[in-house]
């Protein structure tokens, strides 16, 4: 089956949510409810805590409230489409409805706003076009005739052989992936693999060793002095 045909759900079930709300009450039972649908919810009650979780995990959707002590949802969103990848869909919950705040989040290019008391199928609706911009991210991709690479199941396959990978080589892989072909900078993956994090050169390097060591073939070119392309090949 294709996977741009494939249910909603069924993404859902391999994928990380990351909700961002600071009334335990009602995010105990949001949590509940997410935990029916995605893989993992990881659960943050401030905006800087979530941050914080974004640099350590790796997480393919977030859901958030506006209201939330210290830097409010709309400041963790901009901050996100910021200094994170800007693929990862947003879904922004908020008791408010006012003109302000729903054109702030247009701006912030989120893909839900749902009004509380929070409305289910409103809910569904939200998490379905959130899918729609992973879709073209996480379908199966060759990357040389002996390497196969599933961003949905986060899988790596050489010489017919599952390859085990952390969650930053993940984060690596997944980047060079939507780039393949195009050049990748050095801050690019900084930005994407340890964001808000003060990384030495060396790290990266380690990190792109092993990488490389893991895929067996040599795909990943480096640039001298601009950065990384890699080139998937069928021969």
């Amino acid at each position: 089956m294709d996977l741009m045909d494939l249910d909603t759900d069924l993404i859902l079930k391999h994928l990380t949510v990351l909700l961002v709300d600071d009334n335990y009450d009602s995010s105990a039972a949001l949590y509940s409810l997410l935990s029916n649908r995605f893989s993992e919810v990881l659960l943050a009650h401030t905006a800087e805590r979530a941050l914080d979780m974004l640099a350590e995990e790796s997480v393919d959707m977030i859901i958030t409230d506006i209201c939330l002590p210290g830097m409010d949802g709309l400041k963790l969103v901009e901050h996100i489409r910021q200094t994170h990848d800007s693929i990862v869909p947003v879904i922004v919950v908020t008791a408010h409805g006012d003109h302000d705040h729903l054109m702030r989040a247009a701006n912030l290019q989120v893909d839900g706003l749902v009004i509380k008391p929070l409305n289910p199928r409103k809910l569904n609706s939200a998490m379905a076009n959130a899918v729609k911009r992973l879709k073209h991210t996480i379908t199966p991709v060759q990357l040389h005739a002996a390497v196969g690479y599933h961003p949905l199941h986060k899988t790596l396959r050489v010489d017919d052989r599952e390859i085990s990978l952390g969650s930053k080589e993940c984060r690596l892989l997944d980047l060079l992936v939507r780039n393949r072909h195009q050049l990748v900078t050095k801050q690019e993956i900084y930005d994407s693999v340890w964001p808000n994090e003060d990384i030495s050169e060396s790290a990266l390097k380690n990190l792109l060793a092993e990488l490389r060591k893991k895929l067996s073939y040599n795909i990943i070119r480096n640039r001298h002095g601009a950065g990384w392309v890699l080139e998937s090949r069928q021969t």
